[in-house]
């Protein structure tokens, strides 16, 4: 069910489609009874009215929290380049998607680290055991009867178990190589609901030192107050909010964005979406023109410009200034819920992917996995050498092929198929943690 209520509209407007949704649940299951009620999926915007469609039919209604979906994977995305593109193949029914599929008897026995040999194309990246959903569980995992298989494949219909392994991996010399701890900076242009959520997770990611300076155009004493409520609930993180003027000819210089690691361009929450954009939009490419300016300084830039986009219709014009990650608001919980109707539980992978806790996705340096690079190597190595960091992987990406219109990304290649890995390229991978 979609919310009758833009995303932009005040808080009494937002209310009324919470009741709309409320109401329209309440119809399904006045008609069709409890227990014989479809899954609904709703978004709504207040906790409040979430727990009351939870409670109408439990079990049966699954509510999404857009603001918090957004700030997290708007989170995860700028602290790893690259995570947006992988995410926007895994959502929806465009490209690859998440599946459950019945182990069927013959595999029961066997482990999970074998369980992904016995597939060509798909890849398994955990299982659904009873009501329990184990993502990225341990390579020594005994499959049961009744487990069913959590798959990215292309679609349902090519998801097939193979008696035996379609490929043997070749053992290799591994590396013992640790990406090691860093401070991290960020600087957070804007302010909107989602902010707060932003921060909190931010905060449980990044180590002790790391910074996050917040500017907006015009401090309130609501944000003042939040802030200090932020700066004593971590206080291991300097953070800054500071009031700057963006029509400045100084700006955005006088920040120094080159010298973070990340600039995140939050979309505002007055005007109508289309304006909203336009603000966007134009603070980009101010951002962009003095990257640029530095650049033909001389100087290298290598911060990552994220930017928060209310119209799928306007993607267009962000990659074309320049920037390869960047967060579509409404498209991408769209397609979440498009996806979610086909099977609900597929929205505990989601949060599964979507939390601190737990596995979550990563791309990490080929050079992490090998000693010897460049070399030729069957994905079904380099799946093996994933296993040997408790991990799964699950695509690629090729540094020489970023500038084609998958920028590099390959998921779930044939696990016979070669590769002539080099040190920029990169493992997708599901892992407890980035090291």
């Amino acid at each position: 069910m979609t919310n009758p209520s833009p995303q932009v509209a005040t808080n009494t407007v937002k209310m009324q489609g919470d009741y709309q949704i409320l109401k329209a649940i309440m119809a399904i299951s006045s008609v069709t009874g409890e227990e014989k009620m479809p899954p609904v999926i709703a978004k709504l915007f207040f906790e409040r009215n979430r727990d009351l469609a939870r409670g109408i039919a439990p079990g049966k209604v699954v509510v999404l929290d857009e603001d918090l979906i957004l700030a997290k994977i708007l989170v995860q995305t700028s602290r790893i380049p690259g995570l947006s593109l992988v995410y926007s193949q895994l959502v929806g029914f465009v490209g690859d998607e998440i599946y459950f599929s019945t182990i069927p008897e013959f595999i029961c026995g066997k482990t999970f680290g074998e369980l992904q040999f016995h597939f060509q194309k798909s890849v398994p990246i955990g299982l659904r055991r009873s009501d329990l959903i184990m993502l990225n569980p341990k390579p020594e995992t005994v499959l049961e009867e009744g487990d069913d298989a959590i798959v990215i494949a292309e679609d349902d219909s090519t998801i097939h178990f193979f008696e035996q392994p379609v490929v043997e991996p070749t053992e290799l010399s591994y590396s013992e190589n640790k990406v090691l701890p860093k401070i991290e900076k960020y600087l957070i242009f804007g302010w909107n609901r989602k902010l707060p959520i932003l921060v909190d997770e931010y905060s449980g990611y990044i180590h002790d030192g790391s910074v996050i300076d917040i500017i907006v155009p015009r401090k309130s004493d609501a944000m003042e107050k939040i802030f200090q409520q932020l700066s004593s609930k971590h206080p291991k993180v300097r953070m800054t909010l500071q009031q700057v003027n963006p029509s400045m000819s100084n700006f955005p210089g006088r920040l120094y964005p080159h010298r973070y690691d990340n600039v995140i361009i939050m979309a505002g929450e007055n005007g109508t979406t289309e304006e909203i954009d336009s603000e966007t939009i134009s603070m980009l490419l101010k951002f962009r023109h003095f990257f640029r300016e530095v650049r033909n300084k001389g100087e290298e830039v290598h911060t990552q410009l994220i930017t928060e986009v209310m119209d799928s219709a306007n993607a267009q014009i962000i990659q074309q200034s320049g920037v390869k990650d960047f967060l579509v608001s409404n498209q991408f919980v769209s397609k979440m819920m498009a996806h979610i109707s086909e099977d609900p539980d597929v929205n505990l992978v989601y949060e599964d992917l979507f939390s601190e806790d737990g596995s979550e996705t990563y791309l990490k340096p080929a050079w992490l996995y090998f000693d010897n690079l460049p070399a030729e190597l069957s994905f079904a190595d380099i799946m093996l050498a994933a296993q040997k960091r408790n991990e799964v992987c699950f695509g690629l990406k090729i540094k020489s092929e970023e500038y084609e219109p998958k920028f590099g990304i390959n998921i779930i290649p044939k696990k016979d198929e070669v590769f002539n890995l080099e040190e920029g390229d990169m493992l997708i991978v599901l892992a407890e943690d980035e090291y």
